[in-house]
């Protein structure tokens, strides 16, 4: 029974490193089901990875310490520069991508009790998912989204 301690407390050992081991960068379960709405996770060669979500019409950048993700920073809001407060408006429709080395999002807020159409919002891209950020009404014309 001796001859086989040793060996019972190595898979148990190994178990226990398999058990606590996480994959860098992973997204929890509760994230994905909250950014539903759109992620972007985009390797980068010897660099932590863009990972980008949206809720509620505002794009949240993931935060990291070490290869884990701690948190999540704002880095886009539909009132970011429109005429209404966020707490007036409804988030009527989003979308994130990333193409052509750039993040590219779409907002439309309409404000409480307003018809039809977005009051808030439009197109916006960005190459590092941050600021500074374009923005357009037509994806024609781009200014720079006010600081």
């Amino acid at each position: 029974m001796n001859r086989w301690l040793p060996a019972a407390l190595t898979v148990v050992a190994v178990s226990l490193a398999c058990a606590c081991s996480h994959r860098p960068y992973e997204i929890a379960a509760e994230d994905r089901e909250r950014f539903r709405a759109g992620i972007i996770d985009v390797a980068s060669p010897g660099k932590p990875p863009l990972i980008e979500g949206l809720d509620n019409c505002v794009l949240w950048k993931a935060q990291y310490d070490g290869d884990r993700i701690s948190g999540w920073k704002a880095a886009l809001g539909a009132d970011w520069g429109g005429r209404y407060p966020a707490f007036m408006t409804g988030c009527m429709d989003q979308a994130v991508h990333y193409r052509n080395g750039e993040v590219r999002v779409y907002l439309c807020t309409r404000a409480i009790g307003a018809g039809g159409g977005c009051n808030n919002g439009g197109y916006y891209r960005s190459r590092t998912g941050e600021r500074p950020w374009l923005q357009s009404w037509n994806q024609i014309e781009w200014w720079v989204l006010p600081q």
